[in-house]
């Protein structure tokens, strides 16, 4: 028997409040469970903190490179030979008597550049007067306070007559990448100490570490100040050095 259309409308409407009471039951549910979840992420947050410390150690250098230039200039390359090999000869004798082995230098190859002539007007030509000649000695060693002093002193071969050039020498720490570890355990300490202070005063007690990020060895001269690129700074210029650097540690706090 077939039901008055009025009734099914009736009907009708009313499965379809059902369903839409389900649904929206649902999504209060899925709306409930989202802001549960909001709330514990935001309470994990809440139980952390974010610090940063840092330390430093002082270092000798352990290895010292040092590059000499010796150079001999004639109208030929056979005139410009002899006072190159004058000057090389002395200087290898100057280190011998500074206490340098011989295996402690090596020879590089040796440079020839034409020296031309010029106008009036300073406009150099394809005309040949002359030869300039030069030749780079390394020395390296261990013992650099040696390098140092002799670094020092080689300017008196420019008295006399020779054609010398001396770099600085550069002085190493060749030990950086073990003390690496070493510093960023002491900046890690530190970073655990500032957590311990801010837990305290927060009502709380500084838990685990979550995190730990590294910044790069810093190589500085003496209570010198870091750079701030990607890589660092390496000083080589002084004997003694500081190796210093920061960490940034995020850190659990618990209740007390």
């Amino acid at each position: 028997m077939d039901q008055p259309r009025d009734l099914r409308i009736r009907i009708n409407l009313a499965g379809a409040a059902a369903v839409f009471a389900l649904l929206l039951g649902g999504a209060a549910v899925w709306v409930a469970v989202i802001a549960r979840d909001a709330s514990t992420a935001r309470l994990r947050a809440e139980r952390t903190v974010t610090v940063k410390g840092s330390a430093r150690e002082r270092v000798v250098s352990d290895r010292a490179q040092w590059q000499i230039q010796v150079v001999g200039t004639g109208a030929t390359l056979a005139a410009a030979y002899t006072p190159l090999d004058d000057a090389l000869g002395r200087v290898r004798d100057f280190l011998g008597a500074q206490g340098f082995p011989a295996e402690a230098m090596a020879l590089g190859a040796i440079g020839t550049t034409e020296l031309r002539t010029r106008t009036d007007k300073g406009y150099e030509t394809n005309a040949v007067e002359g030869y300039r000649l030069e030749r780079w000695i390394a020395v390296g060693s261990a013992d650099v306070e040696r390098v140092a002093t002799a670094s020092g002193r080689i300017t008196e071969l420019l008295r006399e007559g020779h054609q010398v050039v001396s770099r600085p020498p550069r002085f190493l720490f060749t030990q950086a990448s073990e003390a690496k570890a070493r510093i960023i355990g002491l900046a890690t300490a530190d970073a655990r100490r500032r957590g311990e202070e801010i837990a305290r005063q927060a009502g709380g007690r500084l838990g685990p570490v979550t995190g730990v990020a590294s910044g790069p060895l810093q190589i500085t001269e003496p209570d010198g100040e870091a750079g701030g690129g990607y890589g660092g700074t390496y000083d080589t210029d002084t004997i003694p050095k500081d190796l210093s650097v920061v960490v940034t540690a995020t850190f659990e706090i618990l209740p007390e």
